[in-house]
């Protein structure tokens, strides 16, 4: 190395310095003494000798000083390489040995790091479910609604290989537990605890070798979309540390897992769901398929969502940001228009209605009622002031002021009921509570239009390719509705799922239940095998699933739609999209690593 010697230069430069002055002195003394005579122009001349001088030395320590500072930053550029070189040869080491640290450090097959594992290619679903347990790799999916935490429990993998595309098995099994979440609103440290039924599930379910890498999500929706945000955080932060506690749950959880996910992504999983299961999307899409993809509608007991993917890039552009999902499955990018029609599910309508009922003076009766619940009984009576006709509750059906509604159907609390829907003249006609839900959904109408935009419920954008489309599916509270009061077929008299159908035919089934008494109600109803309590849910939600379709959403009447549960042995649920898009975004992440 060259730094020692060109230290020793610059030192000898500066000695060398200090003498050049002392002799600069030393002549100029002696010129002093010597010439005293000597004119002024001498004096000048020598002046400027001893200045050169100067300005000469100045400039060698000024380049001696730059040619040091270019020497340490050589000597360090230097070891930094070296050093650099070294962590290589170490890493490079490590790799061949294998070494767990290295497979940590550097990019490593997400598949490998989840332990995915490879299905084959060659067999349909009912062949896939056969196998082993030990033959996938496993995921959860809490859906965390209004009235209960239910778990979901995927199989999944690579079909073919590794590099095969991701493949979710829809056939799974699920295990509820209540109630809803939104109910530790008051005491929201016990909210994490409630899961514990869930996770004691998910550990018989799920192999224990797999535990540590089966992730597990929690998505809340409308339940907890409706609360106060600092009264949704506190629960949301329980559920956090309680499956962040590996003594409480061993499953592969982060707290970016439990989220309250907006309602057009609802809508949005809901659409992969079904869509996947018709073999219209994904893996196993049917290519020889001219099936289009089905608008997707449904009803919860919150709020009901609105789901259709735009047919083209035009119409695509034309969604606005607010209504727009998007996402990508095996290199095929769907963006959608989606929204969630918050307040409008089943339980929640109905809320409007007995909030209607309060405010419409036209509904307070002054007719005395029986002190029981029980249709046709008619011993005491109740105080006409807390009575309210029901046009969406069957004829002779009676609730007194003093025993409170078990729940939203059931009408309002603090006032009694009395049971008045009748069925109109003919079957052409609108029976009453289709007339009173229609002015309930049509309230805002008149503010909106005007506009020049498609429009649904309280001004909502709407493309037209939404109610245009050919495959137009409802699901949810629209099958039990249609299931329990025997929706009739386009063609034919027998009910049979999935049901191909009109809106029309809805109100005309809405129209004749809605017109027997309540004792003819419950000898007859329900057409199939759900228990007779929903027998005072029917007349009300038969009516609001034809209004919502025609007056909320401006469907025709005569479209031609289809109502179904389920998809061959698999039911639709948005938990299914859900579960599919979450583990093609977690593969696709190089730094994630299970811990």
């Amino acid at each position: 190395m060259q730094i020692g010697p060109r230290l020793i230069s610059s030192r000898s430069n500066l000695s060398s310095s200090s003498s050049s002055s002392t002799a600069i002195n030393n002549i100029y003394h002696n010129n002093s003494l010597n010439n005293n005579s000597n004119s002024n122009e001498s004096n000048l001349s020598l002046t400027k000798d001893i200045k050169d001088f100067k300005e000469k030395h100045n400039k060698d320590y000024t380049f001696f000083h730059r040619m040091l500072s270019m020497a340490n930053l050589k000597f360090i550029t230097k070891y930094l390489v070296i050093f650099f070189i070294i962590i290589i040869v170490v890493l490079i080491g490590m790799k061949s040995s294998n070494n767990n640290l290295f497979n940590n450090l550097l990019s490593k097959d997400r598949s490998e790091a989840y332990n995915l594992k490879v299905l084959p290619d060659n067999l349909d679903d009912t062949s896939l479910v056969l196998l082993d347990k030990e033959a996938f790799s496993y995921l959860a999916m809490i859906d965390a609604g209004s009235s209960g935490c239910r778990a979901h429990v995927y199989r999944y993998g690579k079909l073919g290989s590794i590099k095969g595309p991701l493949y979710v098995l829809p056939q799974h099994e699920s295990f509820k537990v209540k109630p809803g979440l939104s109910t530790f609103a008051n005491h929201p440290q016990d909210a994490g605890v409630s899961l514990k039924g869930l996770i004691d599930f998910l550990k018989v379910k799920v192999p224990e070798i797999d535990w540590t890498v089966t992730p597990i999500w929690l998505k809340a929706t409308a339940g907890l979309r409706m609360l106060p945000t600092s009264e949704s955080r506190a629960i949301l932060d329980s559920i956090k540390d309680y499956l962040l506690n590996k003594t409480n749950s061993p499953f592969l959880f982060r707290p970016s897992w439990a989220t309250i996910i907006p309602g057009n992504e609802e809508g949005g999983f809901g659409w992969i769901a079904y869509n996947y299961l018709m073999k219209i999307i994904g893996p196993k899409k049917n290519m020889l398929s001219k099936n289009t993809p089905y608008a997707v509608v449904e009803m919860g007991g919150a709020s009901a969502q609105v789901s259709q993917v735009a047919p083209n890039e035009e119409e695509a552009e034309k969604i606005p940001k607010e209504y727009r999902f998007s996402f990508t499955i095996e290199d095929e990018t769907f963006h959608l228009y989606t929204h969630s029609y918050l307040g409008y599910g089943a339980e929640q309508a109905r809320e409007k209605l007995n909030e209607y009922l309060i405010e419409t003076k036209s509904f307070h009766t002054t007719t005395a009622t029986p002190t029981t619940a029980t249709a046709g009984a008619s011993n005491g009576t109740d105080s006409s002031s807390s009575l309210l006709q029901d046009p969406c509750i069957n004829t002779g059906y009676s609730r007194p002021t003093s025993t409170p509604p078990s729940d939203y159907y059931h009408g309002p609390n603090h006032h009694g009921i009395v049971g008045t829907a009748a069925a109109a003249t003919t079957t052409t006609s609108t029976a009453q509570c289709t007339s009173v839900l229609e002015s309930i959904i049509k309230k805002k109408k008149n503010k909106c239009d005007a506009t020049n935009e498609p429009t649904s419920i309280e001004c909502i954008h709407q493309p037209r390719f939404v109610t245009d489309s050919p495959n137009f599916l409802v699901f949810e509270n629209f099958f039990y509705v249609s299931s329990g009061i025997g929706v009739k077929p386009l063609h034919g008299n027998i009910t049979t799922f999935p049901l191909i159908t009109t809106p029309d035919q809805i109100k005309q089934s809405s129209i004749e239940v809605c017109g027997y008494d309540y004792n003819t109600l419950q000898a007859s109803y329900p057409k199939d095998k759900q228990s007779k309590e929903v027998n005072i849910k029917l007349c009300f939600l038969s009516s609001y699933a034809y209004n919502f379709l025609v007056d909320g959403l401006k469907v025709s009447k005569e479209k031609v739609i289809t109502i179904q549960k389920e998809v061959g042995s698999s039911e639709i649920e948005w938990a299914l999209g859900a579960a599919y898009k979450e583990a093609a975004d977690l593969l696709k992440r190089t730094n994630l690593r299970p811990t």
